[in-house]
């Protein structure tokens, strides 16, 4: 999925997420990054600033749905 995609899809956020043993999280807003990139290929811009690990795994955060009981 690219950004452009993700963003057609009501995602504002994405977040990123360092392997294990680390496993830290933090989430990036989606208009930080060229619309053309994949949502995976952003982790390879990314270094944790944790441990300081690169790539970390990438995914949408997506919205939740207002209708939901």
């Amino acid at each position: 999925m690219d950004l452009t995609n993700a963003i057609q899809n009501h995602v504002r956020a994405i977040r990123a997420i360092c392997t294990p043993p680390c496993r830290h999280e933090g989430e990036l807003p989606i208009d930080r990054f060229p619309t053309t990139m994949a949502v995976r290929d952003v982790g390879l811009y990314l270094r944790c600033t944790a441990c300081g690990r690169k790539g970390p795994e990438m995914e949408p955060v997506w919205p939740l749905r207002s209708d939901a009981p």
